[in-house]
């Protein structure tokens, strides 16, 4: 494959993200506050079926940075909390080929559960999680379901993209 049309992919993904980020914390937060879909989670996941694990792991990172830079967040915390969440979802479905719309659907779940246990135990490190442990648990509930809703739409115009692009899909090879 291209190189060029690699690097091409490659930043218009963290484009995407920036977008999603912008998205997610202007008009979102506005209309529905705390209780949002988080369409990061589902590009992680895209990520973990349809990317190499180098190149997935290196995009979810910079993905984490630039939502550390539109927050006021701890440094590190959602950079940490997105390659662990890229990294379990990528162990999870190693060696599956999930073409179905329902699978995909329910890795997003996985993947949202996934996130927001990694955001607990990295946050733990900060301060304590009593005070805000209902609160999380609503919004886990409330992601989960939005993001359920949502995949089929990323995930359709993400894969759209890497067609376009041909951009070449990790296989699989028994050893």
């Amino acid at each position: 494959m291209n190189p060029f049309k690699n690097t091409f992919n490659f930043l218009i993904l963290l484009f995407f993200s920036f977008i999603c980020i912008v998205f997610q914390s202007t008009l979102l937060h506005q209309y529905l506050g705390l209780y949002k879909p988080n369409l990061l989670v589902i590009l992680i996941a895209y990520l973990a079926l349809n990317r190499f694990a180098i190149e997935g792991g290196i995009l979810s990172f910079l993905i984490g940075y630039l939502v550390e830079l539109n927050s006021g967040a701890p440094f590190g915390l959602y950079s940490c909390v997105f390659v662990i969440t890229y990294v379990v979802t990528k162990t999870l479905c190693q060696g599956l080929l999930i073409d179905a719309v329902l699978s995909q659907m329910g890795l997003v779940i996985i993947s949202s559960l996934i996130f927001k246990l990694s955001f607990w135990g990295v946050l733990a490190i900060y301060q304590p999680l009593r005070e805000t442990f209902l609160t999380s648990l609503l919004s886990l509930l409330s992601m989960s379901f939005l993001n359920f809703l949502l995949t089929p739409i990323v995930f359709f115009s993400l894969a759209l993209w890497d067609t376009l692009l041909a951009k070449e899909r990790p296989t699989w090879q028994p050893s």
